[in-house]
């Protein structure tokens, strides 16, 4: 993290909370969890990261009672009202902090914070060590939070090192597959199940290894029978009425069992060895509920195809990212109801009411995702409406707690299991490699069941949707060839399918990242795709880069239910030069808004560094809009607030400029300026340029500067041989 970039955000930080401190008393209630964000968003920590652990439960001599935040393993935070004694104060402030931290168990933290907005107390107990400082004082002291310095970077180094070594247990086990002749359709699908069963020998799915008991006792060493016993196992996780002993396996349901792949394997002669049976026990012996769904997707590209294998570390930077485009679309609304909700007078049952309508909306809420790719999108904005419903539930508990007059009263398993009402089969996407469409299937079932195991450990009930209840509503299509709600439908309609029918009028938000491809760069198929997404709409298509289709289909979407919103990841093409003069006047005359932008910015796709934007729209326009901007294109952005943001992401009215091929100067007509059609042999870096100018003096006179767009973005200019 910059020096600079701390030191931005911490004077913001101390800019906006100061005055609030001079003007007099800052109550706990309301301010506390908005003053903590604000606190974590100057070390640069995501809101996935903190975000969750507000509020957090901590069980103290058999009572629960709430942590107001802690991040496990580093640090508890308790906040008071402004002026309460945070030292020597029985059960409050810091005396409170040791308590939870002490009792916290396996989170236990590191370090304590009791704050009262204007005052910090900071202690490392096992050091015997303390800190000072007050909110005046904040940049001056920031070191004495250096323990928070690069506290997500760890994370993402820690992971990193189990996500690699998972994915290099798949690659391993799906060359294995692939050699021994099971086809390529047959063999993701093979793979996807093995994950889910890797993965339920670790979560609680299955009796504890399980799979791995079954490979070592039910399988012969040379593996002759591995795939044959495989197979085997698969039937019987479909199978409700299974004859004899399960073997510790439960039936599973959900559709992820269903097709029958021996006709694809075993019928067709195919066998596992004794290498392939090794490789499967050695990956059961990992610790697979440390592997996150969301990296599903570049784990089986990696297998799949040994050329796209990258740093596994990088799905936190679009973790983070993804968060970028859910949390302006939706989230950052859901909780601000939420907040609102409970802070609603228990007395005649408002705050219940307040919070059971914010529950039902919750429960209806349907997400599209229209080009979903391994699910990723899907998967983290299921996990943060899951986290959201799991505080609600925890509110509903602590108003029933107050009327029953118990501190310590729960539910009864009933009551308690009927209360999650989210489910997977909320969230669509179409999505045109098939592998992939089994890897988001896959990602969403397991990301439910880690929210369940969540969601147990905070109530102290075990739940779990086993069998699995209807599973997410991914359907394989060209998705710019297709009527969008026709396709998902005519799914619905195929009973080997467990998918709802969406209709248009249902839907409430779309959002995704669909594909990057430059207008020059699209095949024969997609220049299809292109044309048949544009009928009517936009006559220059050839003209635009490919992502834009999704955005003209999105409006064609939002044309029929207004309601609907939508946040898009694109390349910052389709906001510049000649792209934007012919898209956004298109959109904005369907009466699209724009509701949000982050300006450009660097984001890791698949290890490769490409700059993006990020744009929220909708028909019905929202009072207040935002800019991100950013300073550094591989920072943090500044928020501006605006009324109006136009089809270059700048806060003005749409300006509207129409392409022209005459000067005004009357000179004549230029069709290309300085277009490499050469292999860029006539192009050199600045070292380059420096070797050839000593190896012939002459050529310096005919060196130019050439700047690309990414070029022009980095001030990396490249030289160009001009004869």
């Amino acid at each position: 993290m910059a020096s600079d970039q701390l030191m931005k955000r911490a004077y913001k930080f101390v800019k906006y909370w100061q005055p609030r401190v001079e003007a007099g008393h800052i109550g706990e209630k309301g301010n506390a969890i908005p003053f903590m964000s604000d606190f974590y968003d100057v070390f640069g920590i995501s809101k996935s990261l903190y975000g969750h652990n507000f509020e957090k439960i901590v069980k103290i001599d058999g009572r629960t009672k709430y942590a107001d935040s802690l991040l496990p393993h580093v640090v508890v935070i308790e906040m008071e009202s402004q002026g309460v004694q945070l030292l020597n104060n029985p059960g409050v402030g810091y005396d409170q902090a040791f308590q939870y931290a002490y009792n916290a168990g396996a989170d236990s933290p590191k370090f304590i914070i009791a704050c009262d907005f204007e005052n910090f107390y900071i202690s490392e107990p096992d050091k015997q060590l303390t800190w000072e400082t007050d909110l005046q004082h904040f940049v001056d002291n920031l070191d004495m939070f250096g323990f928070l310095l690069g506290y997500e970077q760890r994370e993402q180094q820690a992971q990193a090192i189990v996500n690699a070594k998972a994915a290099e247990s798949i690659s391993e086990i799906y060359r294995h597959v692939v050699e021994v002749g099971v086809p390529a359709r047959a063999a993701s699908l093979l793979m996807t199940r093995i994950v889910f069963c890797f993965f339920a020998d670790d979560t609680g799915i299955f009796d504890k290894d399980s799979f791995k008991n079954y490979l070592v006792t039910q399988t012969a060493e040379d593996g002759s029978d591995t795939l044959l016993k495989i197979v085997d196992l698969f039937n019987l996780l479909n199978s409700d009425h299974w004859l004899g002993d399960r073997g510790g396996f439960p039936f599973i349901n959900g559709g992820l069992f269903a097709y029958d792949l021996a006709r694809e394997t075993t019928k067709q002669g195919l066998r596992f060895n004794a290498s392939t049976r090794r490789a499967l026990i050695r990956a059961c012996e990992m610790d697979w509920s440390q592997i996150s769904p969301v990296i599903f997707g570049s784990m089986f590209e990696g297998a799949l195809d040994p050329d796209k294998r990258h740093d596994l570390g990088a799905h936190f930077t679009s973790e983070k990212n993804i968060l970028k485009v859910i949390d302006s679309l939706y989230m950052d609304k859901l909780r601000d109801e939420f907040e609102a909700a409970r802070r609603q007078p228990i007395k005649y049952g408002v705050r219940s009411r307040a919070l059971e309508s914010l529950h039902t909306k919750l429960a209806g809420l349907k997400f599209l995702d229209p080009a979903c790719g391994s699910g990723n999108f899907l998967i983290i904005a299921y996990r943060e409406i899951r986290r959201l419903e799991t505080k609600l539930i925890d509110e509903e508990i602590k108003i029933e707690q107050v009327k029953q007059g118990k501190q310590s009263w729960t539910p009864d398993f009933t009551t308690f299991e009927s209360n999650f009402r989210v489910e997977v089969s909320q969230f669509y996407g179409l999505e045109y490699e098939a592998y992939a469409v089994s890897i988001a299937r896959l990602g969403l079932w397991l990301m439910d069941h880690l929210m369940n195991m969540e969601a147990s450990k905070i109530f102290g009930m075990f739940y779990q949707r086993i069998p699995l209840h209807m599973g997410a509503n991914i359907q394989q299509a060209d998705s710019l060839m297709v009527d969008w709600f026709d396709c998902l439908t005519d799914a619905a309609s195929d009973e080997s399918r467990e998918i709802k029918p969406l209709a248009v009028d249902d839907l409430d938000y779309i959002l995704g990242n669909p594909p990057f491809l430059g207008k020059s760069l699209m095949n024969k198929e997609q220049k299809a795709g292109m044309e048949f997404a544009s009928r009517g709409t936009i006559k220059k298509w050839r003209s635009l880069d490919y992502v834009a289709g999704w955005y003209v289909k999105t409006a064609q979407a939002m044309m029929q239910n207004d309601r609907i919103e939508a946040a898009l990841v694109s390349t910052n093409s389709i906001t510049q030069g000649e792209q934007a003069t012919i898209l956004w006047p298109a959109m904005f005359s369907a009466g699209i808004n724009i509701n949000f932008a982050h300006r450009t910015f660097k984001w890791d796709n698949n290890g490769a560094a490409v700059f993006v934007v990020i744009i929220g729209f909708s028909r019905l326009p929202r009072e207040k809009r935002h800019i991100f901007e950013y300073p550094d294109i591989k920072g943090d952005p500044d928020v501006i607030e605006c009324g109006t943001i136009n089809e270059y992401l700048l806060p003005y009215p749409p300006v509207g400029l129409i392409g022209r091929k005459a000067q005004i100067s009357g000179l004549a007509l230029m069709n290309w300026g300085s277009k490499l059609t050469d292999g860029q042999n006539f192009l050199f870096s600045p070292d380059e340029k420096d070797e050839l100018i000593k190896r012939y003096p002459i050529a310096e006179a005919w060196l130019r500067p050439y700047y690309s767009a990414a070029a022009m973005l980095s001030d990396s200019p490249r030289y160009a041989l001009y004869l």
